[in-house]
């Protein structure tokens, strides 16, 4: 979430900017099997202020760009929303080492 955190003000009085887009959440969701847990996701995306998933693309508004407590509030919105994807994954992973691991018994 590096790239979230040197974003900070640099857009600020930038009137111009429509929104930003963040490929890697698609490719994320792309590997999460789950379709409950994918959901579950969907629905953590569309809750959040600000943030949309449009024709497969996760965009932020230029609203919460231009400064103030809008951009923290959406950048905690998608380390919430990352830390979940990365979360399903890893739970994920877990059970196909876990089913490796009792198959080779």
């Amino acid at each position: 979430n590096e790239g979230l955190k040197k974003i900070g003000n640099a857009f600020e009085d930038c009137s111009s900017l429509g929104s930003l887009k963040f490929p890697s959440i698609p490719k994320h969701l792309d590997t999460i099997i789950c379709e409950r847990d994918r959901a579950d996701i969907l629905t953590a995306i569309n809750e959040t202020p600000h943030v949309s998933m449009v024709d497969g693309e996760v965009l932020i508004s230029g609203a919460p760009l231009e400064g103030g407590n809008d951009w923290m509030t959406c950048k905690e919105n998608l380390d919430q929303i990352l830390d979940l994807i990365a979360h399903v994954q890893l739970k994920e992973a877990t059970t196909a080492f876990e089913l490796a691991l009792w198959k080779e018994k």
